[in-house]
């Protein structure tokens, strides 16, 4: 009985093993999370930046997504989630405003400048056909 146990919970254990390190074809239903090189750590109120438009290289691993940002003074990129699901890969970037300097004879206001900024983000798996959309809203559109 004691033999019949233990080899039991050895193929449980191998079993549990090989399926932890099996590498999956596609990765649908999860996600990751990108970086901008130059991360700020003191940006204030992050929330999701709805993205304009879309732009899929030829490799269908890279997009280009063009948002409206700010002065770098005023506005900066914290971080873009990227979910991958069957139908779509929806992208979400978040982003915040700067904190502004407090000084008693020195006021600084941010200007209302919008800017067209581009995003470059490489996939970790090639669309497939997926669209991708804008995890913020309105649904991006590829250009290419």
């Amino acid at each position: 009985m004691k033999l019949r146990r233990l080899i039991s919970l050895l193929l449980l254990g191998l079993v549990t093993l090989l399926a932890a390190c099996s590498k999956p074809e596609s990765r649908s239903g999860e996600s990751e999370v990108g970086f901008p090189s130059h991360r700020r750590a003191d940006l204030i109120n992050l929330e999701p930046v709805r993205w304009i438009s879309v732009h899929v290289a030829a490799d269908h691993r890279t997009v280009v997504i063009t948002y409206v940002g700010g002065p770098e003074s005023c506005f900066a990129l914290d971080h873009w989630d990227i979910a991958y699901e069957p139908a779509v890969v929806l992208v979400t970037i978040f982003g915040g405003l700067v904190p502004q300097p407090k000084s008693r004879h020195v006021v600084h206001t941010c200007v209302d400048e919008a800017l067209l900024e581009p995003l470059t983000i490489h996939l970790s798996e090639p669309l497939n056909g997926r669209h991708v959309q804008n995890g913020a809203g309105n649904l991006g559109t590829p250009t290419s």
